[in-house]
């Protein structure tokens, strides 16, 4: 009887091992390119800007009141003339009952994508990554991520901090 070990992926963004079964590790990605922009279907998109891009799953409670609580984002941005996108990353499996992504988009603010459905990806969700050009500036993850009172201030002082670290306001 073998022993049997889940896949990692590297920070080019390639999969290591011949599982199908992928464990994400978004802390270890820190000031690194993200690797799953190969794997994401708006990855493109992802590498150019500034985005709040945020993992979940669609039947994850934690994840749903994350995305609740991020609805205000894009909005906010906008009005305070911060260039910063938010993008909502689905993980496989996905909802039998999944939407037009084109009318969410428009609705929400939200840019949506979703990940490669041809592997079983595992991270602890959900999961929130400050990107700034493709690049991994800060991760929160699920611990963090609930026991922020006002979700929509410390948004915007995470992407200030992270384009000027002087400014702590």
């Amino acid at each position: 009887m073998g022993s049997y070990h889940a896949g990692t992926i590297n920070e080019a963004g390639a999969i290591l091992g011949d599982s199908e079964i992928v464990v994400l590790e978004p802390e270890t990605w820190l000031g690194k390119r993200f690797p799953l922009l190969a794997h994401i279907d708006i990855g493109g998109e992802l590498s150019q800007g500034d985005w709040v891009v945020l993992l979940y799953h669609y039947d994850c409670p934690k994840c749903q009141e994350m995305i609740e609580r991020c609805e205000v984002l894009p909005r906010m941005f906008a009005v305070q003339g911060e260039r910063s996108r938010v993008a909502l990353i689905e993980m496989p499996p996905y909802s039998s009952g999944r939407t037009d992504f084109a009318q969410e988009r428009s609705a929400s603010g939200f840019t949506w994508g979703h990940l490669d459905e041809t592997k079983e990806w595992f991270a602890a969700i959900p999961v929130e990554i400050l990107l700034q050009e493709g690049v991994v500036r800060k991760v929160m993850g699920p611990e963090e991520l609930p026991n922020l009172k006002n979700r929509t201030t410390e948004a915007v002082r995470m992407v200030r901090h992270v384009r000027n670290p002087q400014d702590s306001s």
